[in-house]
């Protein structure tokens, strides 16, 4: 497996802007992961990720959803564990937001902006997939654990789609190398057809300053 099997995000409506976020909480539900991040109670679930958040619009006039300090979020249970979704939005990828889910659960998360794994409670990893030659062997890789972080360049190479080099005259597929990346550490594929298909519900989220 590697960002070949993954190239299909590139032409799903969801990950074409810069702005998505999506995270794989291990032994949760969809269910636990918005009680962890303190999800409204009013909620509504439908089938297909896009669907659901299309038809979360009244939802978010309802209960005053502004797009930045409150924001709507997608989640669905997934081979024994959560996934959450938003694009746009950045909740999977923030530290605060995300702070009570981490601290009892392994997560990975992963948006344009971000790649974020936490294990045993500590941020194991943070890096941009875009550009992350800075965090994983520039002026900020000291920053990392080294174990995780030579764990990571070694899984990279092998996925592919992150360019450690950041070659300009490189093609890259860093969002379908972000998802064979997180593959790979989980165990767990996201496929179109479950995000066409499976069952999510959407609620509200107050983020915050903590985003």
């Amino acid at each position: 497996m590697d960002f070949h099997d993954y190239l299909w995000v590139e032409d799903f409506g969801w990950f074409t802007s810069d702005g998505y976020s999506l995270a794989l909480i291990e032994a949760s539900t969809a269910e636990m992961a918005l009680a962890g991040l303190g999800a409204s109670d009013d909620k509504i679930v439908r089938p297909g990720a896009q669907t659901a958040i299309q038809d979360a619009y009244d939802l978010g006039e309802r209960l005053g959803v502004n797009g930045v300090d409150t924001q709507l979020i997608a989640a669905a249970d997934l081979e024994g564990w959560a996934i959450l979704l938003q694009a746009p939005g950045f909740i999977p990828i923030s530290p605060g937001p995300m702070k009570a889910i981490v601290a009892e659960r392994n997560a990975v998360a992963h948006g344009a902006d971000r790649f974020v794994w936490w294990s045993g409670g500590n941020e194991r990893i943070s890096f941009e997939p875009l550009l992350p030659r800075s965090d994983l062997l520039g002026v900020l890789a000291d920053r990392q654990p080294a174990d995780a972080r030579e764990e990571i360049i070694s899984l990279i190479v092998e996925v592919g789609g992150i360019d450690l080099d950041e070659n300009p005259d490189r093609e890259i597929h860093h969002v379908a190398g972000s998802f064979a990346l997180a593959e790979r550490l989980t165990g767990v594929r996201v496929t179109e057809q479950f995000l066409r298909e499976a069952e999510f519900t959407v609620a509200a989220v107050e983020v915050g300053v903590g985003l």
